[in-house]
């Protein structure tokens, strides 16, 4: 078969190219299949890959199609197939080649380049009614099993709680029927806090109940959509799918600041639909006030949007969202059992938003060979040291001053020599941890606790050791201060 190489990378196929056993759509061998393969690839790259760089430029992959024996995984832009290829196309060779029982290898290829003769065998990867069509077919209902993915992003799949309830009732009111005080309207919030899952919510919504035309573009889209045209001096095609919709969805605001040609061409767009009765929603990691680079059209029309943010989730908030993940992942993986310790540690111990806990989930079900086996502690260990680095060794310091918040006495307490029932109590916790947590000696540790002879911290290490096994309070406390000393 003649091949040669187009200037983005894609394999420029002669007739012949097929999509599979049944003759070339893309749902017989690899069709399915190529999705499924496709989706446990995509959780293993994020053992590799940043958590932002992973929803930003991973989970938009698709799988196409098996082009003689080779898996074409999609980017649907140029913009986005320019940015993954060089820091990502051989990892995500790698990913593919694992996940595949079949051992077939995998391209990075361009969507909108690739030859009509292979775009025309195939449905739209990022279609939603792709898995209708499966089903129609007599596919069995799959949920999608990355949990970062575009497809489980719903108003149900949302954890609610204080830091995005007035996002999301704005949200629902928008894809639902309620009246709406206002045509424009800014979210902003860190990166990670469930925006795009927010305007995906409406998008779905919306999209299912056909009551209004909505049109989901991301800032990055928006761009290269507009330098096409542009380029070709016809932006008609990005006028008539924006302007024309009656709610318009732009996500990452932020990545088109300083662009002055695509500002004016925005400017515009928010003009025509808010004129005409339309709505539009606009997400930012920066807000409005901060965000510097936009040019004043743009400004001055979002001046009268109505400003909300998100804000990083509570503990409580966090909690539900690595149950309510782990919950969608046992539904594929029946072995992937998320016990509550398991998941109290994760909460615990990975910082930042929901998206850096579902990193953390996706890492440790690729670690159970994909929910082949349950999850255990030294798992979970392995995969935040992965991706945390591994901790600092706990110092005696350290451990003192979490002796000392926790049981609530003082330094000089533990350093000194008074025998008051819970400042000998915290004093001799302090030495049992200093000697169980760092490889300090007996004489060391006495030096660290005001000079005392090691005699003492041995006693006191005996001591702790033989009671503690009777007392679940001092346990409780004990599992705290490590917790702070860490």
């Amino acid at each position: 078969m003649d091949k040669h190489q187009t200037k983005d990378g894609n394999q420029e196929l002669a007739r012949g190219t097929k999509g599979g056993t049944d003759g070339g759509d893309g749902s017989g061998l690899m069709g399915v299949e190529g999705r499924d393969i496709w989706a446990k690839a995509c959780a293993a790259l994020a053992l590799d890959i940043p958590a932002e760089d992973h929803e930003r430029w991973i989970a938009p992959l698709r799988f196409v199609i098996d082009n003689d024996g080779t898996a074409l995984i999609g980017a649907r832009t140029r913009f986005s197939h320019s940015r993954i290829s060089k820091p990502h196309r051989e990892l995500l060779k790698r990913a593919w080649l694992a996940a595949d029982p079949q051992g077939r290898q995998a391209e990075l290829a361009c969507w909108e380049t690739l030859p009509e003769d292979i775009r025309s065998l195939v449905a739209d990867p990022w279609d939603a009614a792709l898995e209708t069509t499966a089903a129609a077919a007599g596919e069995p209902a799959r949920e999608d099993v990355n949990v970062m993915s575009p497809a489980i992003m719903r108003f149900d799949t949302l954890v609610v709680g204080p830091s995005n309830a007035t996002a999301y009732a704005t949200a629902e009111r928008i894809a639902g029927s309620g009246s709406l005080a206002g045509s424009l309207f800014m979210i902003s919030g860190p990166q990670g806090v469930g925006k795009t899952h927010l305007m995906k919510s409406i998008e779905g919504a919306l999209t299912a109940g056909g009551r209004r035309s909505v049109a989901y573009i991301s800032a990055e889209e928006f761009y290269v959509s507009y330098v096409d045209g542009a380029r070709n001096r016809d932006t008609r095609a990005l006028k008539a799918r924006v302007r024309g919709a009656e709610v318009v969805l732009f996500d990452d605001l932020q990545i088109i600041a300083g662009m002055k040609e695509t500002n004016k061409e925005l400017a515009g767009t928010l003009r025509t639909v808010s004129e005409r009765g339309g709505v539009v929603v606009l997400t930012s990691s920066t807000p409005l006030a901060e965000l510097t680079g936009l040019s004043e059209a743009v400004r001055t029309v979002l001046k009268g949007a109505t400003c909300i943010a998100i804000d990083y989730p509570d503990d409580d908030m966090r909690r539900a969202i690595v149950r309510r993940r782990a919950d969608m992942l046992q539904r594929q993986s029946p072995a992937f059992v998320l016990s509550d310790e398991l998941c109290e540690e994760m909460v615990e111990r990975v910082d930042g938003p929901g998206r850096d806990l579902c990193g953390t989930l996706l890492s440790l079900h690729a670690e159970t060979t994909f929910g082949e086996v349950a999850p255990t502690r030294q798992m979970l260990d392995t995969v935040i040291c992965r991706k945390q680095g591994q901790q600092k060794p706990v110092t005696l310091d350290a451990i003192k001053r979490a002796v000392c918040k926790v049981m609530g006495v003082t330094r000089a307490d533990i350093e000194g020599a008074r025998r008051y029932k819970r400042i000998a109590q915290a004093r001799k916790t302090g030495m049992f941890l200093s000697r169980t947590m760092t490889g300090k000696s007996y004489p060391q540790i006495a030096a660290a606790y005001g000079g005392k002879h090691h005699t003492t911290v041995i006693s006191a290490y005996d001591s702790v050791a033989s009671l503690l096994p009777d007392d679940p309070a001092w346990q409780d406390e004990i599992e705290q201060i490590k917790r702070a000393a860490i």
